[in-house]
């Protein structure tokens, strides 16, 4: 069951997310904490548990260091909820919509 420590701030950020197998795509943030996000991965077939690597992440707070281990801790429609393997130091500013570089 997921623990929220801290209230979500609506951030719209672009990250690339992996799995052990390899890339699986660029997502979009829906919200996020320092210790944990919402990525609307669509139909993404990500399994409870499985542990992904957010990668490339460049925000107008900062680059992430990354890749960053998470696991996957819900799955709703459009999305799973991940805790991250650490806290991200630099939160991207609420509403921000910063892309990461290629």
């Amino acid at each position: 069951m997921e623990k929220r420590y801290e209230p979500r701030q609506n951030v719209r950020v672009q990250v690339v997310v992996h799995n052990r197998h390899g890339r699986r795509g660029t997502f979009e943030t829906r919200d996020a904490t320092p210790a944990g996000m919402f990525i609307e991965t669509g139909k993404l077939d990500a399994a409870i548990g499985e542990v992904i690597w957010i990668d490339n992440v460049e925000t107008a707070g900062g680059r992430w260091p990354t890749p960053l281990p998470a696991v996957v801790v819900h799955r709703a429609r459009g999305g799973v909820g991940v805790l991250l393997s650490r806290p991200v130091p630099k939160m991207p500013a609420q509403g921000d919509r910063a892309v990461p570089r290629a």
